[in-house]
């Protein structure tokens, strides 16, 4: 996440969350971009407690130095203050939840997909010991609602939890009620914005042809109808059916980039941007 730390913070907040806090920030765990008067409090506390963490004075004295990082906009800032300190610091070492419906394949996806886009925090957060991002499996969508709610409550200030879901549409804007409605149960757990239902059938629709090569490189008529396909109709088709269940979705070794996702279409495109950027915001 992106914080923004209120300068109280460094003198009337108690002092080991803060040294956790800004332990988090040195390894990269969590951004913060102050500004040179923030920037000077975090170096006057890094000095005054005699702080060994020699990332941590790094990122300290490059901010003073630079103090010119591209300020983002107020509503991606995750606000640090002295009220409810203690526990925004104890959400901020929690690893952000995603809620999916099938744990392996979703998470291979989501990893291969940041890798392609170039989205190193979620990558780094996936592949990070102890994780740092933890893709919930939920078993199907009929219970998702139940398991973000019981994820939420492991959160006392920032609700780090998010959902992805199938829609199950045949055509484009299909109302399928059940998805639906997962998402109105989700959404109205407090707390919870961060949820993503596919305009697209499901995940697999998703994929470009260099992975259902790579997994079914003998069906070659398939995968020639495949690549026939426009846009709108390999976005509702059920890929599975076609030509197989690929399992682990993106396998680790495959190397994919964002040239492999353009045959999917723009909306495709924007739309994996759109799910990436939910993640990033939850990290």
């Amino acid at each position: 996440m992106i914080l923004d730390i209120d300068p109280e913070v460094f003198t009337v907040a108690n002092q080991a969350g803060v040294v956790r806090l800004l332990e988090m920030v040195a390894e990269a765990r969590h951004d913060w971009r102050p500004s040179m008067a923030v920037a000077v409090r975090a170096g006057e506390f890094v000095h005054a407690h005699s702080l060994r963490i020699s990332a941590l004075a790094e990122l300290v004295a490059k901010t003073v130095e630079a103090s010119a990082y591209p300020a983002p906009g107020p509503a991606f800032l995750t606000p640090v203050t002295v009220d409810q300190f203690d526990g925004t610091v104890a959400d901020l070492q929690l690893a952000a939840v995603l809620v999916v419906e099938d744990g392996i394949n979703e998470h291979s996806f989501v990893l291969g997909v940041a890798r392609a886009f170039k989205r190193h925090r979620i990558v780094n957060a996936l592949l990070h010991t102890p994780s740092w991002l933890t893709i919930c499996h939920a078993g199907g969508k009929d219970r998702m609602h139940i398991f973000v709610k019981q994820r939420r409550q492991d959160f006392q200030v920032i609700v780090r939890v998010g959902a992805l879901l199938d829609s199950d549409r045949k055509y484009p804007q299909e109302v399928t009620v059940s998805n639906h409605r997962q998402v109105e149960l989700i959404r109205a757990v407090d707390g919870v914005t961060a949820v993503h239902m596919w305009e697209g059938q499901e995940m697999e629709n998703y994929l470009p042809s260099k992975v259902w090569e790579h997994h079914f490189p003998a069906k070659a008529s398939e995968l020639a109808n495949l690549r026939a396909m426009l846009p709108h109709q390999r976005a509702y088709t059920d890929l599975k059916v076609l030509l197989g269940k690929p399992k682990p979705v993106i396998p680790d070794d495959l190397a994919l980039d964002k040239t492999h996702f353009m045959e999917l279409g723009q909306d495709a495109m924007d739309e994996l941007e759109t799910l990436l950027s939910m993640i990033e915001e939850i990290i």
